[in-house]
């Protein structure tokens, strides 16, 4: 008597251990299938602006390998005079802010920033395909956000430009392959 209970009890946990499972399994389909849809709905986009478009060229290579991971994701590339780029920064009309190291213009409390290396580059193509030498051995962006304005996308761009960049400083790149 004792086992037919016994396997009574064991039966009835399989049976609720089963329908639990596949309860789950449904409930992650359905996310998956709103977040994709989300996704496509909803597309995102980040504004990213440069003090000097060079700084823009530097960081393409980043960018189109976080646009293969987050296809939703577009970006809008701008550049112009720094006092202008803070005006617009401050009114969220851009995201991201790229400036020179050496860049003199004070920044204020409301910013967050990252230095993240410039890529090397020895010779750069202008658009007219003229070449022009770069002198600079190496240099640092600093990438600035306002600290106010919570967005997970640009913030996983960020993240996507200190990976990148450390992969090419850190020199790690040929141990993935």
């Amino acid at each position: 008597m004792k086992d037919l209970f016994l396997i009574l009890i064991l039966l009835a946990t399989f049976a609720f251990g089963y329908y639990v499972v596949v309860r789950f399994g449904d409930f992650i389909e359905e996310n998956q299938r709103l977040i994709a849809e989300g996704n496509r709905n909803s597309q995102c986009k980040i504004h990213i602006a440069a003090e000097n478009p060079m700084l823009l060229n530097s960081i393409a290579s980043a960018l189109e390998s976080y646009s293969e991971s987050a296809p939703h994701v577009e970006f809008f590339l701008s550049s112009g005079q720094i006092n202008h780029l803070l005006d617009k920064l401050i009114n969220e009309r851009i995201d991201i802010l790229l400036l020179a190291d050496d860049s003199t213009e004070p920044l204020g409390q409301q910013y967050a920033s990252v230095l993240i290396p410039y890529e090397k580059t020895k010779m750069l193509v202008t658009t007219l395909g003229l070449t022009v030498e770069n002198p600079d051995k190496e240099k640092w962006i600093r990438v600035v956000w306002k600290k106010s304005l919570k967005s997970k996308n640009r913030d996983r761009v960020i993240t996507a430009l200190e990976m990148e960049h450390c992969r090419l400083k850190c020199g790690y790149a040929d141990y993935l392959d």
